[in-house]
């Protein structure tokens, strides 16, 4: 999973737009900390995930500031990936 809570990133005008990023409409109908969930954006899946606090390991970190350097990150990795190659990395 590659995700973030990044807001600048994401409401900079590159991540509307290339990551579709929409804050959300409403709050969730229930406490997602009260039930141990962290809620970030999927940066691949494009929306607003919850992931178990206590199943997150943190691979490696993708620096987010300054943002020219996520999108240089973006631009070579992660933008170039196919659906399928997307699929693949979102099973590990």
């Amino acid at each position: 999973m590659l995700a973030t809570l990044d807001a600048e990133l994401l409401n900079s005008a590159l991540g509307k737009q290339i990551l579709n990023f929409r804050p959300p409409t409403q709050s969730a109908p229930y406490n997602a900390a009260s039930k141990n969930l962290l809620t970030v954006w999927d940066l691949l899946y494009q929306d607003w995930r919850n992931v178990p606090v206590e199943n997150v390991f943190v691979v490696s970190a993708v620096p987010t500031k300054p943002q020219e350097k996520f999108w240089e990150y973006f631009d070579k990795v992660i933008g170039k990936m196919t659906a399928a190659q997307k699929a693949n990395f979102m099973s590990k």
